[in-house]
């Protein structure tokens, strides 16, 4: 198989220097792209974008696939104020031979 590309994760709007990672936010999932989005909207779209590719499902059908992106589902609470909150999960695992003792993005 393949490993997947820049474009295959954040779509075809991301690019990459060897200082820069773009990526552009008309590829993000549910974001209304503004001059002022702020950093968690940004960090969620780019979480939904990657959940989107980085499946369990895919990585069965793809070797090279290191990392997958799951949701766990949601979980109504009551918060404070009186109004019920949300909390939305996801699962990140990193997939790499043994011996790993250490996280390293190059690996990945």
């Amino acid at each position: 198989m393949t490993v997947l590309s820049i474009t295959d994760i954040f779509g075809p709007g991301a690019s990459q220097t060897a200082a820069n990672f773009t990526i552009a936010k008309s590829d993000l999932p549910t974001l209304t792209a503004k001059p002022d989005n702020n950093g968690e909207q940004l960090l969620v779209a780019i979480i939904l974008a990657a959940a989107n590719k980085l499946t369990d499902a895919n990585r069965t059908n793809n070797d090279d696939q290191r990392v997958t992106l799951a949701y766990g589902g949601q979980t109504v609470y009551p918060g404070s104020g009186g109004k019920n909150e949300s909390q939305h999960s996801f699962t990140i695992t990193l997939h790499k031979p043994v011996p790993a003792e250490v996280v390293d993005a190059d690996d990945y």
